[in-house]
C-alpha cells in the first residue's frame, strides 16, 4: 500500500525536508508545518523550507522548524502540482530519496513516491490520512491541519467540501483548536492600509460580457508604491468570483522582469484546462499560470483562446 511505503521512507530517514509551492497559501504552509510538528513528536528532524513572511497567523507552533539547511535524506514536495513549482532548493529534490504528497489534479508525479488524492479538499487532508496512521493528532498539529483545509476551501463553501472534509474538521476541532480565530486571522483579517489599498482596485475590474469574463490588474509599480506583497492578493480571485455575471474570473499580477501572473476562478466552468493551455495547472474551478509577458499582452492571449474554445457557454 501506497500509504505503508511513505510511512516507511519517512521512518527511515532522520533528517527530512519539507517545502511547498512558490507563493504559498494556506494549504502549502499548513501542511509544510503540519508534518514539521508530526515529525518532531516521531524524534525526526524537520527542515522547513518555506518563506516566513507568508505566515499571515500563527495557527500553532510551527515557525521554529523554518530552516536553510540541506543535509537530509528525504525531500517532501507538499500542495506542489509540479516540480517547477517547488519553492525552494529544487536542485537537492531529485538528489535525495523523496516523496510527493499533494491533491492537485494537474500533478502527474514527479517524485520517487507519489501520493496525489485529486478527490481532496486540500493537501492538508491527504496528509490527515498520513500523519493519523504515525501517531495521534494533537492540538498543534489539528491547527496547521485545519488551515489548510478551511482556505483551501474558502471556509468549507467550495465544491471540494465533501462529508470527509466536514468529519475530519470536526475531528480536528475536538482536539481544542481556536477555529474561529484561525478563520478569522487566514480569510478576513485586514489592516487598514491594506483595506484601503485593496479598495483602490475596485475600479480596475474589467467585464467582458461576450464571454462572461471579469479580469482585474495589478501593476508592478502599484504593488511597490503601496508596499503591497504577493500574499496581500492571495484572496482577490476568490473575491471576485462572488460577482454573479462572472463566469470565469482572471485576477492578473505584473511582476519583475516581464513577468505576469494569472490566477483563474470560476462557479462552474473547468479553469484547469485554460490554465493548462499556457503551462500551468490547478483545479477545475482554480488554477494558475504565468506568462513572459506583460499584462496587457497576457489577457489578450487569454481572451482569444476563451473565444476560440468557447468553455464558458457552460456556465
Amino acid at each position: 500500500m501506497l500509504v505503508d511505503e511513505i510511512i516507511e521512507k519517512i521512518t527511515n530517514a532522520h533528517k527530512i525536508g519539507i517545502c511547498g509551492h512558490i507563493n504559498p497559501d494556506g494549504d502549502s504552509i499548513g501542511s509544510c508545518l503540519a508534518l514539521a510538528n508530526t515529525l518532531d513528536r516521531l524524534g525526526k528532524i524537520p527542515y522547513v523550507y518555506l518563506d516566513e513572511s507568508a505566515i499571515k497567523f500563527d495557527s500553532a507552533p510551527g515557525r521554529n522548524f523554518i530552516s536553510n539547511k540541506t543535509d537530509i535524506d528525504l525531500f517532501i514536495s507538499l500542495d506542489t502540482a509540479n516540480f517547477e513549482r517547488i519553492s525552494h532548493h529544487k536542485e537537492l529534490f531529485n538528489e535525495v530519496d523523496n516523496i510527493v504528497i499533494d491533491h492537485h489534479i494537474s500533478n502527474i508525479g514527479y517524485g520517487k513516491l507519489n501520493f496525489i488524492e485529486e478527490s481532496a479538499s486540500s493537501t492538508c487532508e491527504v496528509l490527515h490520512f498520513i500523519i493519523s496512521k504515525l501517531l495521534k493528532i494533537d492540538v498543534n498539529i489539528a491547527a496547521w491541519l485545519y488551515t489548510g483545509m478551511m482556505t483551501d476551501t474558502d471556509n468549507f463553501s467550495y465544491s471540494n467540501t465533501t462529508p470527509k472534509t466536514l468529519r475530519i474538521a470536526a475531528d480536528l476541532i475536538e482536539t481544542g483548536i481556536d477555529s474561529s480565530r484561525i478563520n478569522f486571522s487566514w480569510l478576513k483579517a485586514r489592516s487598514l492600509e491594506k483595506f484601503r489599498m485593496l479598495a483602490t482596485l475596485r475600479d480596475h475590474i474589467i467585464y467582458t460580457p461576450d464571454i462572461g469574463l471579469i479580469h482585474m490588474t495589478i501593476s508592478y509599480d502599484h504593488m511597490k508604491s503601496n508596499n503591497v506583497k504577493e500574499t496581500d492578493l492571495n484572496t482577490i480571485s476568490t473575491s471576485l468570483n462572488v460577482i454573479e455575471e462572472a463566469a470565469i474570473v482572471i485576477f492578473l499580477r505584473e511582476g519583475e522582469k516581464g513577468l505576469t501572473k494569472a490566477s483563474f476562478r470560476s462557479k462552474k466552468v473547468d479553469v484547469n484546462q485554460i490554465a493548462a493551455h499556457f503551462g500551468g495547472g490547478g483545479h477545475k474551478l482554480a488554477a494558475g499560470c504565468s506568462f513572459k509577458a506583460s499584462p496587457e499582452e497576457a489577457i489578450e492571449q487569454i481572451i482569444n483562446y476563451l473565444r476560440k474554445i468557447e468553455v464558458w457557454k457552460s456556465f
